[in-house]
């Protein structure tokens, strides 16, 4: 019981890790923001667009 609920969580986890990693690849989200968080929330909406967008147009495995 408890397996099967470990695989299930870490299925969704990887999910979740990759995504992030995915994000982390922008410039605009790793580098020091000099503006102290202006417009952060804007930024990192738009690069999650961009990820999504990734996501949803890559070629099926």
């Amino acid at each position: 019981m408890i397996l099967r609920y470990n695989t299930a969580f870490s299925r969704r986890r990887i999910i979740v890790e990759n995504t992030i990693g995915r994000l982390r690849h922008y410039q605009s989200i790793t580098q020091t923001d000099r503006y102290h968080r202006q417009l952060h929330t804007p930024r990192v909406v738009a690069i999650a667009g961009f990820v999504n967008r990734q996501l949803a147009h890559r070629m099926p495995a």
